[in-house]
């Protein structure tokens, strides 16, 4: 019929005519993938900053003056290794600026503040997949500590953490971290004789690292 003819002259003359008259075939449309995340990678040298709260061991002794929590931040470098299969080994360099405050008996009544930690750790981690591995650290760590009107120390102790690190893209790595510092005791000069004092803290902590 004459309704169908127009039509039909309608849909060949819509469509796009390659050279020879054949009708150019419809693509179909481009599909966007998301970019892949690269995976963690081991051999390299990294470099990064920290945050996260710490918390005062406190007993009848010891008693913190600034609250439960105490901010702590600060700087890490280290060197990771993959020596074979999942596991993966590499030491750590940590400082921080610390804020922790307290007294009581074992102080003989004065105030001891810290100022800073640092620590000298290794790590031991399990790759869990490509892109994450959890972990254990652990090694010497220091704290430098004043007690008001008697003098300063630096404390010399040990610590130990778990921790799960993640590849965020191809340099950036977070993590987050659970441990605990024990600091060696320490003497003080006290006017009415020497104070010895030990104390320690355990850290929830937030890290982000760039690898070279």
């Amino acid at each position: 019929t004459a309704i169908a003819l127009i039509f039909m002259a309608q849909f060949a003359l819509s469509r796009p005519v390659q050279a020879g008259g054949l009708a150019e075939p419809m693509s179909e449309p481009a599909v966007l993938k998301p970019a892949p995340v690269a995976p963690l990678s081991f051999g390299t040298a990294y470099v990064g900053v920290q945050i996260g709260c710490s918390w005062l061991d406190e007993d009848d002794g010891i008693q913190s003056e600034n609250g439960p929590c105490d901010a702590i931040g600060g700087v890490h470098v280290g060197y990771n290794f993959a020596p074979r299969g999942n596991f993966v080994w590499g030491g750590e360099i940590e400082l921080n600026a610390a804020g922790h405050k307290f007294g009581g008996p074992d102080t003989a009544g004065y105030a001891v503040s810290t100022d800073w930690e640092a620590s000298v750790r290794l790590r031991l981690g399990y790759m869990i997949n490509d892109r994450t591995m959890i972990y254990g650290a652990g090694g010497l760590a220091f704290t430098g500590a004043d007690m008001a009107g008697v003098g300063s120390n630096t404390h010399t102790g040990w610590t130990l953490g778990l921790g799960v690190e993640r590849s965020l893209s191809e340099h950036w790595l977070g993590r987050f971290e659970i441990r605990h510092n024990e600091f060696g005791t320490e003497t003080y000069d006290g006017p009415s004789g020497p104070i010895d004092v030990e104390f320690g803290n355990t850290q929830a902590v937030f890290g982000l690292s760039y690898k070279f």
